[in-house]
């Protein structure tokens, strides 16, 4: 396959154009990618709202104990911000691993207690973790149910404005409340702090770490349709999806107007947020027996937005332009891209990698 021909088939609305049709350069760089946040806010995700007044990371009940037979300690800390409705919180275990001064850290968002993660691998590479279980910052609810959580305190039991936010966004909101603690600790390197997560939550990183620059990193396991993957031209994910499902909760009700538009018309593509990564780092993963999924058009994303890091001076994704075998791992550029054998989930396997490109960047 010849993936400049794949990309003129794709037909992308081009992220260096600016609305008016003048050409981005570095110099307006900030004002396009402002134009395409504002794009994908009104007609993807939503808009999100400003950030709180005040945020605290309050001591938890089991606080400060030893890991792993003394190669880590963890904390728990309540994150407590002022909300529309009142002050909201939720918790967050923090480990440290013991012997490293200022280590950079991992904002993992993760499906729960009972979803495996290699924590102590983590840990013995140097990198701190903060782990956040997504449902305690709002409840993956489904058909337009935004009562609970920390949607209660935004949206509640009333119907959405059209380009109102939805669950990613809020928990992207959530994952920017923990940066907002972590920066005023003393104990981590708070330059190099990622978010990372899987499927929705990989969208909810991507998503998170283009509205806040001060996440060093984003990775994105397996997120396709809202994350890296470009949807003209794309296996997998859509709209009618979503809405079956119910799931269309993730984004906003303006989303649920694309059900019958062709991709070619749509005002977005994941080109948009990819590209919204520039200068930063940001990595993503794909499987290849992943039905919802492209790893193609994933990796078709990340080489349309490396355009935007050449301009500024970088590499972007760094590929001889073909489409990598799994188990290839391209983690030289600022951008770096992996596709293992298998099905939806986030592996030991992805992890590993990731952390191979978050310790060359360091």
């Amino acid at each position: 396959m010849n993936i400049k021909d794949e990309l003129i088939k794709r037909n992308l609305p081009d992220i260096l154009l600016m609305n008016d049709g003048s050409v981005v350069t570095e110099k307006n760089w900030a004002q396009r990618k402002k134009e395409l946040l504002d794009i994908l806010s009104e007609n993807l995700f939503g808009i999100t709202p400003p950030p709180p007044k005040k945020v605290e990371g309050i001591e938890g009940v089991a606080n400060r104990f030893k890991h792993f037979g003394g190669k880590a300690v963890s904390e728990t800390r309540i994150i407590t911000f002022d909300t529309p409705k009142g002050d909201y919180s939720f918790p967050v275990e923090i480990t440290i691993p013991t012997g490293r001064k200022n280590p950079p850290v991992i904002v993992y968002l993760s499906f729960g207690p009972n979803y495996p993660f290699p924590e102590e691998e983590i840990i013995e590479r140097g990198f701190g973790v903060v782990t956040v279980n997504y449902q305690d910052i709002t409840p993956d609810t489904v058909f337009g149910d935004f009562s609970s959580g920390l949607a209660g305190m935004f949206i509640g039991d009333r119907e959405r404005s059209l380009s109102e936010w939805g669950l990613v966004g809020l928990w992207a909101y959530g994952a920017s409340r923990i940066m907002d603690y972590l920066v005023t600790r003393g104990d981590i390197n708070t330059e190099r702090i990622a978010v990372a997560g899987h499927s929705r939550l990989g969208k909810t990183a991507l998503w998170c770490r283009a509205q806040d620059s001060r996440f060093y990193m984003a990775y994105g396991n397996n997120g396709n349709y809202g994350g890296a993957g470009i949807i003209r031209g794309h296996i997998g994910e859509d709209v009618p999806a979503f809405l079956r499902v119910g799931s269309y909760n993730f984004f906003c009700e303006k989303f649920k107007t694309f059900e019958n538009v062709p991709h070619a018309e749509l005002p977005y593509d994941m080109n948009f947020l990819m590209a919204c990564q520039a200068p930063g780092y940001v990595f993503v993963t794909g499987a290849t027996n992943d039905g919802g999924m492209d790893p193609l058009s994933e990796y078709l994303s990340m080489v349309d937005a490396s355009r935007v890091y050449r301009m500024l001076g970088g590499n972007g994704l760094i590929s001889d332009e073909k489409m990598p075998s799994p188990g290839e791992p391209l983690i030289d550029g600022e951008m770096g891209f992996y596709v293992r054998q298998g099905r939806h989930f986030m592996s030991r396997e992805d992890w590993n990698v990731f952390m191979d490109f978050f310790e060359k960047n360091l």
